[in-house]
Order: C-alpha cells, then sequence, then structure tokens
C-alpha cells in the first residue's frame, strides 16, 4: 500500500520520503514505484521514460527519515494493524514532526481516539484510509478523531482533491468506516449463499464484476435505487432483509483456509483456487486496467495535481517548491494577461434561480471595474457563456441531479445587466460543460493573442471556475483567482475550491493585488 501512494503522491509533483526499518521492504518498494509509474492512471498525461524518472527522484527510499519527517508538511503512517505497534510509531513521528505538521494513519479497522493519544497536538491528527491498488482507487476516507480540527480535516480533502482523488469525510469514526462496512456485508452475504448452495465463489464473484460493480462504479447503490424507483426498492427491501445474513463471527470455513496456510494470492492458494505467479501476474494486471478505465469514463481530463504525502513505515513529505509558491516569481510577463469572466449570467446570479451563487449578484460591480482597468491597459477581457440544450442532452450525468439552466434562447443565459461586454471583448459561447475550455475556442483565442496570463473573477468558484483553472494550469497558463471577485455554491464550498487551487493549480489574489502584479491601473 505504501509504496503506490509514494507513487502516486511523486506522480502529483510531490517530494516524497518512504521509509521502512528493512531494507528488503525498500527494494520490494521501489519495484513496486517504478512499475506504477510507468502506468500512470487513466486520464493522466502519457508516461515517458523521462516523467516517470522524474517522478521516481522524487521519492526517497531510506531506514532513517528523522531528518524528512521534520520537514514534512504530512505524514501517513501506514504499518500492519496492530495497535501497539502503531502507538508507538505515532508517537515516534509526533515527536520528530513539525508541531503544524499532519499527521495521519492509513488503519480502517483500529480506535482512531486511542491512536491519537499517542500524538501530541491531536487537533493535527486524523485517518486518512487509502484503498489498493492506492495510485488507482479514487476513494479516500478521511476520518477525524475526536480532537481532529476543522482546518486538519479541511486540509487533506483540499490535498485529496488535488491529487485527483475523490475524498469522503466521515461525520464520525465508525468502526470499519464506510467502504469496508459496505464490503463486508456484501461479503458476508456472498460466504453466506456459498454455503447454502446457491451459488460457487466464482459464480458470486462473478454477480459483482459482471453487475452489481460496473452499475455501482457508475452511479452507486442509492442513485440505482432512485433511477429504479423507490417504492421498488421499498418492496424488494421488505421481501429481502428479513433473510439476508446477520452472523456475527467470520464463516468457518475462512478460519480453516487461514489455519491451513492458504492465505490467498500471497501464499499462492485461497478461496478460488491455486495463484501460480503468471495467473497473479494476470489478476493484477486485469484489476489495473479496469480500474483505469473507470477513471477515464468518469474523468476524461485528469489535470496536472501537486499535493503532499507519504509511505512505508511512516511517510515523510516535503512539498516540492512550484510556481504558486510566493517568493517564485510567478507573472514573468504581465503584458500577456487576459482578464477571464467566467458565466456572469442570469441564471447564476439572480436570486429566482435554482443554481444561482450566494452572493455572486454582489460581485457584478467591482468585477465591471475590474473589466475596465483590464481594458484601460490593453488587456483583452474574455466572458464564458453556458448555454444547454432544450433537450439537456449536453447535461451528461448531471442530468439526473442538476436544474434545468442556461438554456438556449432563454434569458437565464445572457450576461447579468451591468456587465455586458464592450464591443472589443470576446464572448466565449456554447460552453456545456463546468470546464471552459472543453468544446470551445479559449485556448484558441487565447494563444492567438499571445496570453499566458489569467486573471479569474465569476461563479461557481467550485463548480466552473474551479474545473476552468485546472484546466488552464494544465495547458501552463497561470492564474491568479480572485478571492473578492468570485462566488462559490456556498460559502463554505467557496472557501474550500479556494483552498484547493492555491495549494496547486494558482496563486489567490484580491482585486487590487491583481491589478498591482499585472498593471493594470486605475480608472474613473
Amino acid at each position: 500500500m505504501g509504496a503506490r501512494i509514494a507513487a502516486c503522491l511523486a506522480a502529483a509533483g510531490v517530494t516524497v520520503c518512504a521509509t521502512s526499518r528493512h531494507r528488503r521492504t525498500l527494494r520490494s518498494a521501489a519495484e513496486i514505484i517504478r512499475a506504477a509509474l510507468a502506468e500512470p492512471p487513466a486520464g493522466s498525461r502519457p508516461a515517458s521514460p523521462a516523467d516517470s524518472e522524474e517522478a521516481a527522484a522524487r521519492i526517497l527510499l531510506t531506514t532513517d527519515a528523522d531528518e524528512e519527517l521534520a520537514r514534512a508538511d504530512l505524514v501517513i503512517e501506514t504499518i500492519r494493524e496492530d495497535h501497539a505497534d502503531k502507538i508507538a510509531l505515532l508517537a515516534q513521528i509526533a515527536a520528530l514532526a513539525r508541531p503544524d505538521a499532519i499527521i495521519t494513519t492509513n488503519t480502517s479497522s483500529l480506535d482512531l481516539a486511542a491512536l491519537a493519544d499517542a500524538v501530541t497536538g491531536p487537533g493535527r491528527f486524523a485517518g486518512l484510509h487509502w484503498f489498493n491498488p492506492a495510485d488507482l482507487v479514487e476513494l479516500v476516507e478521511i476520518v477525524p478523531a475526536p480532537a481532529t480540527s476543522a482546518a486538519t480535516t479541511q486540509t487533506l480533502r483540499a490535498w485529496m482533491l488535488g491529487l485527483g482523488k475523490s475524498p469522503v469525510v466521515l461525520g464520525a469514526a465508525v468502526p470499519g468506516f464506510i467502504a469496508n462496512r459496505l464490503q463486508y456485508a456484501l461479503i458476508r452475504e456472498a460466504y453466506a449463499l456459498v454455503a447454502a448452495g446457491a451459488c460457487t465463489w466464482a459464480d458470486a464473484d462473478l454477480a459483482v464484476t459482471g453487475g452489481l460493480g460496473p452499475r455501482w462504479a457508475a452511479i452507486g447503490p442509492f442513485q440505482s435505487m432512485d433511477l429504479a424507483g423507490l417504492d421498488v426498492h421499498l418492496a424488494v427491501a421488505r421481501a429481502l432483509y428479513p433473510v439476508l445474513a446477520a452472523d456475527t463471527d467470520p464463516p468457518d470455513l475462512l478460519a480453516q483456509l487461514v489455519a491451513a496456510g492458504r492465505l490467498g494470492v500471497k501464499s499462492g492458494a485461497g478461496l478460488l483456487g491455486g495463484y501460480p505467479p503468471q495467473r497473479r501476474a494476470a489478476l493484477a494486471a486485469r484489476r489495473d486496467a479496469m480500474l483505469r478505465t473507470i477513471a477515464q469514463a468518469r474523468a476524461p481530463a485528469r489535470p496536472e495535481h501537486e499535493t503532499t504525502g507519504s509511505e512505508q513505515t511512516a511517510g515523510a513529505v516535503t512539498r516540492k517548491r512550484h510556481p504558486m509558491d510566493p517568493d517564485e516569481p510567478f507573472i514573468r510577463k504581465p503584458e500577456a494577461t487576459a482578464l477571464l469572466i467566467v458565466d456572469m449570467q442570469n441564471d447564476f446570479l439572480l436570486p429566482e434561480s435554482p443554481v444561482a451563487a450566494p452572493g455572486g449578484l454582489e460581485l457584478v460591480p467591482a468585477i465591471a471595474r475590474l473589466a475596465q482597468r483590464a481594458r484601460a491597459a490593453g488587456a483583452p477581457v474574455l466572458f464564458t457563456q453556458e448555454a444547454h440544450r432544450p433537450d439537456r442532452s449536453d447535461f451528461g450525468i448531471e442530468a439526473f441531479f442538476e436544474p434545468i439552466h442556461c438554456v438556449e434562447g432563454g434569458t437565464g443565459i445572457e450576461i447579468v445587466d451591468g456587465l455586458a461586454p464592450a464591443p472589443a471583448d470576446i464572448v466565449i459561447r456554447g460552453k456545456r460543460r463546468y470546464d471552459a475550455f472543453l468544446g470551445t475556442d479559449l485556448d484558441i483565442v487565447l494563444r492567438l493573442h499571445q496570453i499566458e496570463n489569467l486573471v479569474v473573477a465569476g461563479v461557481c468558484t467550485d463548480v466552473c471556475v474551479s474545473a476552468t483553472v485546472q484546466h488552464a494550469r494544465n495547458l501552463d497558463y497561470r492564474c491568479l483567482v480572485l478571492r473578492d471577485a468570485t462566488a462559490g455554491t456556498s460559502r463554505e464550498r467557496h472557501d474550500a475550491a479556494l483552498l484547493c487551487l492555491e495549494l496547486v493549480f494558482a496563486r489567490l489574489e484580491t482585486i487590487e493585488g491583481a491589478c498591482k502584479i499585472v498593471g493594470w491601473p486605475e480608472v474613473t
């Protein structure tokens, strides 16, 4: 697990220290890391040999990580599930790490409250549960311990989003968290079905891989029920709940297999027979290929990311310096800057709209003055204008949960009063999805004007602004996102989106700060 976490982080541009007490563990980790970096998740940039070598060079494998721990932003403990060992290691980490470093454990079964007692400053401690293979599975569970601070939880979530993960923050640290409880409920029923003679081990696997798995990967169990109809769901639940397995002990067969040394792939034999090397390799390859396919279907254009993370016995990470760091030159050619105003349209701003951004309408005067300053400096001013077909055929999966908005031919599509584009301004029409670059001529227009930098204002920070800025960063544009000229679908989501953008994709500025950087003058 730890090796593939390290590979995931390094591929995103993070400097990682992976440490273990045993050199043989580090040798094995090095092989796993090399293989993982050679084939990044679907949606990432293709991995050239140079890319892989550059990412691998960001990882230090060592048996002595004291100095790296003292510099780390984030530590991820991934040792085996032994309470005493974890307590001892977490205490050692807490003594060496900076007071503001976040310390996490990858446990999914041990009591977080008890583990937190080993950490000085328990507000910085949380569960950070990855899933194997960590570089391919999108889900990461963030589990606050009783004393975990809100800032720690929010920072971890932003870092995971920056990695392209799908973090879930638990409201309470229940045993097993979310995914393992769901998984073991299903496995318990599978054992019961096999024991009753209803199916074979292979049949149970096929029922998941050929039915439940693909469907749930697409829309999840609750959305599946919404799609099927809750009346049908209730009727089936009434019929099945009384007859589902309710065993409180693992099946005897499982205990017998473990006692006999049949531990699965790692021992060469398990529930579904033997696993010689060739079958073992084919099984892992099929799993990884399917995970990449799912990732591609869910996120076809995953951006380049940067965050912080770790590895093996205790992983220490030091953030890599990058162009968003305050002491690095950011806007190198101020004259190559454009103003990008995202989706300042009636449906996103007027209070009667079901998708209006709270506080968005209040931004209009400030953004209008900002546009005047950009025009006075000779900078291009661009407006994005979302538009959807009346039949919603271009909504994609959002058609299941987003209200109808910005329909072609309606008034909701229009730029809001008080912010009308000037004759020389550029309107990027026909934006169908969150990302203003996707399916539009935005990149072509920017390159035609030799633009390298974008000052970004508009709505919604946590949706279209974020998606657009992430794509812009992937295309090597440098973005100044304006704190006081953006609004999100809620204040909390706005703040979280800004944090994520600042960590990875952009520099945050005020209107005045940005105008000073790019040289846009005051206007009267």
